[in-house]
């Protein structure tokens, strides 16, 4: 199922819905072939206007019929993309 609005109606379905359990943001959409692909995707956006460096994140990866061979590793790949793109940007890595 999906909505479209702005940040702030996603805070308040996340707040106030009985029917969704979490809002999810699509924050890209694209196409991929290997672990490699996901790090460029990842390092790509802009994730410093989005949350600060002080907060702490978590990557969780889920598939099905996937062509990688591990959505362990995928994630940690993506992971890496988002910690160094605060690196590149501002000097230091999110916690993890």
């Amino acid at each position: 199922m999906a909505f479209k609005g702005d940040i702030i109606l996603g805070w308040k379905v996340n707040l106030w819905s009985r029917l969704a359990i979490r809002v999810l943001w699509r924050v890209a959409e694209g196409r991929y072939r290997d672990e490699d692909d996901l790090y460029r995707a990842a390092l790509a956006l802009d994730w410093p206007s989005w949350f600060e460096v002080s907060r702490t994140i978590a990557v969780t990866t889920v598939g099905r019929n996937s062509p990688l061979k591990s959505l362990n590793f995928a994630s940690l790949k993506i992971r890496d993309g988002i910690c160094d793109r605060f690196r590149d940007e501002i000097g230091e890595r999110t916690s993890v």
